[in-house]
């Protein structure tokens, strides 16, 4: 059955219910979906530096956070080759995100349809 609006503002106070409720799903999943598909461009030799996501990342906000020493250097430095993951690449987020980014829709669709129904 379909929900009916009274007014246009109604309508906006519905949909803006159902984005926030899509978000707080949506972005816990994509959060650590986005961090398990970056490990294929991820320069891993001693794979520290992609473990340190795991406790320093907060995936119910969103932000994933790799720390250790060689990070910024690895993420900006486009010299560097790769040594044992060879897809490894400079700004590897970035090239994640290049990948995955329909992925990343299809995960949040999902939570705002769910949300429809719920609000």
């Amino acid at each position: 059955m379909a929900k009916k609006f009274d007014s246009f503002m109604s309508f906006g106070n519905w949909l803006q219910k159902v984005n926030e409720e899509a978000k707080k799903k949506a972005i816990k999943e994509i959060a650590q979906e986005w961090y398990k598909d970056s490990e294929k461009y991820t320069y891993i030799d001693t794979k520290k530096m992609y473990l340190s996501g795991e406790t320093n990342s907060n995936f119910d906000k969103g932000v994933i956070i790799l720390r250790a020493p060689q990070v910024k250097w690895l993420y900006y430095t486009t010299w560097i080759r790769p040594r044992y993951n060879m897809n490894a690449c400079p700004q590897w987020f970035e090239a994640t995100k290049a990948e995955n980014m329909a992925k990343y829709k299809r995960i949040y669709v999902s939570a705002f349809n769910e949300a429809k129904k719920e609000v």
